[in-house]
């Protein structure tokens, strides 16, 4: 201990002055009784050995400790052994709860995935009539595309506008349902464009394989895959694997058209309220391209590129 030390310096001080003055007094007895030789040798003895214990006395105050500074380095030392225990038992229980939070992530990311293919199987498998939600509708009209109605391939009962942005039947009524294509096909890729059909009670709206056909058959066969409202009530999804009549609550005037061509799919959308109405399959044997008509019952125009709206 410190004070035990120190008490152990002054002990060995006060024995060195003792011998000090026991070697001297036998010194001076020795000058006094022999004669000056031996006196001589006598007196270096006595001097050395004073030096010696002098020196020892020396070194011994010399080393002691400074018993409160000794303390308190000790106090310090032992508090700061104490936050350093701290320290590392909160680390170690953020490591263990940083492990417990990147094993719930990954938990939480696996259920959302299942939710998300599991709602994907849903609305392919009952087409139900779902709301887009903001990251889905976002990534979806992303992929808009300016549609342009080709001039070339109208037929000759259908006028398009200069700017490409109405398609109007005006002509005689010879067919059911006179068409245009767009000018740019697709092969690959997803592509979103909206057209407002207003109160029009009759058109079609899809996609189509058939580069020279001017009008769609009453009964299409393959490479067709459509939308066709019939005298405002009769609303028919249209492919090669068979007609579904949809149950629509309310008219929809802006149909979203979006096509997902490695995917497979051209679904419809209420580009008003983001509500899916249908999807129909493929796959796309080659190259597609937008098709319209806009039925020949009424003058009422299709229009197409309605500006996107983040609804």
């Amino acid at each position: 201990m410190p004070l035990r030390e120190s008490f152990l310096c002054v002990l060995l001080s006060f024995l060195c002055v003792v011998l000090s003055v026991i070697c001297f007094s036998v010194i001076r007895k020795h000058v006094d009784e022999e004669d000056s030789e031996i006196s001589k040798q006598w007196a270096v003895s006595g001097g050395s050995i004073l030096a010696a214990v002098m020196a020892i006395a020396a070194l011994c105050y010399s080393t002691r400790k400074p018993t409160k500074d000794f303390e308190k380095l000790q106090q310090d030392l032992n508090s700061l052994k104490g936050e350093n225990e701290r320290l590392r038992k909160e680390n170690e229980y953020l490591k263990k709860q940083n492990e417990n939070f990147k094993e719930y992530s990954r938990g939480l990311e696996n259920k959302i995935k299942v939710l998300q293919e599991d709602l994907k199987e849903l609305r392919r498998n009952t087409n139900a009539c779902v709301y887009a939600l903001d990251k889905e509708w976002i990534k979806m009209t992303d992929a808009h595309v300016n549609v342009t109605p080709d001039p070339d391939t109208a037929s000759p009962s259908l006028t398009v506008s200069e700017d490409g942005s109405l398609v109007r039947f005006t002509g005689e009524r010879a067919q059911e349902w006179p068409s245009v294509l767009g000018r740019e096909g697709f092969t690959s890729g997803r592509h979103y464009w909206q057209v407002e059909v207003g109160v029009k009670g009759n058109w079609i709206l899809g996609v189509s394989t058939h580069p020279h056909e001017k009008s769609i058959p009453e009964k299409p066969e393959e490479g067709y895959w459509l939308m066709r409202l019939v005298k405002g009530k009769t609303c028919t999804a249209v492919s090669q694997s068979g007609d579904q009549i949809l149950q629509l609550e309310k008219g929809c005037q802006v149909w979203g058209v979006c096509l997902d061509y490695e995917g497979g799919r051209l679904s419809f959308y209420n580009a008003e309220t983001r509500f899916h109405i249908y999807t129909l399959e493929g796959p796309f044997p080659g190259q597609v391209y937008p098709i319209f008509s806009p039925g020949s019952h009424d003058k009422g125009p299709l229009i197409i590129n309605v500006k996107v709206k983040n609804v």
